[in-house]
């Protein structure tokens, strides 16, 4: 648990304040964010101090009664991170703080005009759900090679459906099939975890058994680094291409998870289940009849979930569907004739003159 996990006090110095350098922050109350000489701060109820390097941090994720003072909030602004406090099963977001990227207003602007063109809308949609049954096929290959006994024709079912995703030609249609994948998979999934673990199908709002619990608690982690990774991009992280708007959720981020529920989340609950990492015990009642991680347990499911996310590389990957995003809005763009297309290649122009101040342009590129 390296990447996030408290460091302890040296033997020679048992005052000074363990230090953590992250890229996700993960701080549970209760207790309170705060600013000390440029470095941000977290102090617990009972007097526990933690230091956090602002240097690499992208996110500060929040459990439970944390509360974040003037000075921290500025700090965070400042440096462009974004911090967002979550209920204490990790399952709600409470609220947050965005990034700023009011610089960016050309560039949302001609994203909300792509999405008015229905043939890029359906060609973003289709490339979410292919992506997404592509991976799935591909882990239901690997748990077949493991010996896992799954439907013999899962993977080719997954084939037929690929294939249909393909020609569809409507979002309303791919939505259909992204949910029969959905089904197909679910309904063997049970079958990855021993005779301790029972499955009997995806529930959530509030998750009703401990699997459901922990896919829950992974697709929020995963939602919460698309949405920051997205905003820090400058887009508009609640407009989507299958995901319909929806206020209150980031639609797009939405989008971009659905390729990685998979290999980021399923594969993990799947990995510290059967390792024996967690156990069915280690679970308690959560809010509206649901349950959740237990508290005591709930750091240690932290850490193993940011050892798999650096161990698979998931940023990368991630910052690649961002980056792949940014080229379809690049080819949409070059062939625009909106008074947005036209300023935002004004300021292409002046910018390899030399002249931009405000930095390169993110979408267009000649």
């Amino acid at each position: 648990m390296k990447f996030f996990k408290l460091g302890s006090r040296p033997a020679n110095n048992a005052n000074q304040i363990p230090q953590v350098r992250a890229g996700v922050a993960h701080v549970i109350g209760p207790g309170k964010l705060r600013c000390q000489s440029e470095h941000l701060m977290f102090e617990t109820v009972q007097g526990k101090q933690l230091r956090i390097d602002i240097e690499g941090l992208e996110e500060v994720l929040a459990y439970g009664s944390v509360t974040p003072t003037a000075e921290a909030i500025h700090l965070l602004h400042r440096h462009g991170i974004a911090c967002t406090l979550l209920d204490p099963a990790g399952l709600k977001v409470r609220g947050r703080i965005a990034i700023d990227s009011s610089d960016r207003v050309l560039q949302r602007l001609l994203q909300f005009q792509a999405y008015e063109d229905a043939s890029w809308q359906l060609s973003m949609a289709k490339g979410v759900v292919v992506g997404k049954l592509m991976s799935t096929q591909t882990a239901a290959r690997h748990y077949q090679r493991q010996g896992k006994k799954l439907s013999t024709n899962l993977v080719n079912q997954f084939g037929e459906v690929i294939e249909a995703a393909q020609a569809a030609g409507s979002v309303d249609q791919l939505r259909g099939l992204e949910g029969h994948g959905a089904a197909l998979w679910f309904g063997e999934f049970g079958k990855l975890f021993g005779s301790r673990w029972k499955f009997a199908g995806r529930n959530r709002r509030p998750p009703r058994d401990p699997i459901n619990a922990l896919l829950s608690l992974g697709y929020m982690q995963l939602y919460r680094r698309c949405t920051a990774r997205l905003e820090a991009a400058g887009y508009e992280a609640s407009l989507g291409a299958l995901h319909e708007f929806r206020s209150g959720r980031m639609n797009l981020a939405c989008d971009l998870m659905e390729p990685l529920r998979i290999p980021v989340v399923d594969r993990w609950v799947v990995g510290i289940c059967q390792q024996g990492i967690i156990r069915p015990t280690e679970f308690v009642d959560g809010a509206e009849g649901g349950i959740r991680v237990e508290p005591e347990k709930l750091v240690d499911v932290l850490g193993r979930f940011e050892e798999w996310w650096h161990q698979g590389m998931f940023r990368h990957i991630l910052d690649e569907e961002i980056a792949k995003f940014r080229r379809s809005l690049q080819e949409h763009v070059s062939q625009g004739t909106t008074r947005a297309a036209k300023l935002l290649k004004q300021r292409v122009v002046r910018y390899h003159r030399g002249d931009e101040a405000s930095g390169k342009p993110e979408v267009y590129e000649p």
